[in-house]
């Protein structure tokens, strides 16, 4: 297992390839394993590509849990409050609504003959009351983000 400093190091590393502007870091929810590393790596990301970023903001991947208050938020990426203020200044928390529909963006349509020929024949979607197939939604910040990790 690699260190903190490490997971640090090698984020920061990656982010000179990234683009200035609005920058959104997907991170898992505290429910998921490895997120003792998230806060680290979102750090590293953060020291190299905020000089040039007009935002930057990290968008917990809830799946269908509840949202993350502050302190846990906290708690689980190892910030403190006063360290997000003062090293931190552009990052922006964001809990992803998936449960509000004018927070999510279609960007495709997933159709039962899609997942017919991804899944070989074995999942039909008509099996799930999806016969027609469905959207491919995300969080709005991510189509209008002009870098996403």
């Amino acid at each position: 297992m690699i260190s903190l400093e490490e997971a640090r190091s090698r984020a920061a590393g990656h982010s000179a390839e990234l683009p200035g502007g609005k920058i959104v870091v997907i991170v898992p929810d505290a429910t998921r394993s490895g997120t003792d590393y998230v806060g680290a790596i979102v750090k590293g990301i953060y020291d190299q590509v905020a000089p040039r970023a007009t935002s930057f903001t990290v968008l917990i991947a809830l799946g269908t849990h509840a949202a993350m208050p502050e302190e846990k938020i906290y708690a689980t990426f190892g910030f403190t409050p006063e360290e997000h203020k003062q090293s931190f200044p552009k990052l922006e928390w964001a809990n992803h609504e998936w449960r509000d529909a004018d927070k999510l963006t279609k960007v495709g349509h997933f159709t039962r003959e899609d997942m017919l020929r991804i899944s070989g024949n074995r999942f039909d979607l008509a099996d799930v009351r999806h016969p027609d197939g469905f959207a491919i939604e995300v969080n709005y910040r991510v189509p209008d983000a002009d870098a996403v990790v």
